[in-house]
């Protein structure tokens, strides 16, 4: 399951931490929490019939309410996937978890669903824990993170150190600050488009 959620978390691990990023399998997973429960959804029945009282978390999203009028069956699989997170937190769990959540949705629209989960985490004090292996992905949401292997802690800390230490893949962003500073350019290490604009802005003029 994509979106799966922990009613009430009995880790106390977790209980000190608000959002997690966390490189691994699905099995490392389960060897950090208990309890994981997931909803099925109807592909015959409407999008009203689920969003009930959340319909107003819809707009978060850009996307119009007249979607409540259609069958789940008639969703994209980003809506889908929108669909279901809401879902789950209309039920107020103490803790979201997303497995690979961000596969097959466009970069513009992760900008706004990391956005939706960081105000949900602020305001409804819910946890969050991220399992993805997409570094620039998990960096917008969590600039720390968790690497497990074969149910171990191999590593904790900031992203950026982690791929400087060979425990994960060198993102293209990096790889094209690797030539453009062979050339001279200067520029920081950085995993943020937007800083990395800044700094070929500064470097130029």
């Amino acid at each position: 399951m994509e979106v799966m959620y922990i009613k009430k978390i009995s880790n106390n691990y977790l209980k000190n931490k608000d959002i997690i990023g966390l490189v691994g399998e699905y099995s490392d997973l389960i060897t950090l929490v208990n309890d994981v429960e997931s909803i099925k959804i109807n592909s015959n029945v409407k999008v009203k019939f689920y969003l009930k009282n959340e319909v107003n978390l819809l707009e978060k999203f850009n996307l119009s309410k007249n979607i409540n009028n259609k069958k789940i069956k008639e969703l994209s699989t980003t809506e889908l996937k929108i669909l279901t997170l809401i879902k789950i937190i209309s039920l107020n769990p103490e803790l979201i978890i997303l497995n690979n959540f961000e596969i097959g949705i466009n970069e513009k629209y992760l900008n706004t669903i990391v956005r939706f989960l960081k105000n949900i985490n602020l305001e409804r004090k819910i946890k969050i824990i991220i399992l993805s292996k997409n570094t620039l992905f998990l960096n917008k949401i969590s600039k720390k993170i968790i690497i497990m292997k074969n149910n171990i802690i191999k590593y904790q800390g900031e992203i950026l150190s982690a791929i400087k230490q060979g425990l994960l893949p060198k993102p293209e962003i990096l790889n094209f600050i690797d030539l453009a500073n062979e050339k001279g350019a200067k520029l920081d290490y950085t995993l943020d488009e937007k800083e990395l604009l800044k700094d070929i802005y500064r470097s130029v003029y």
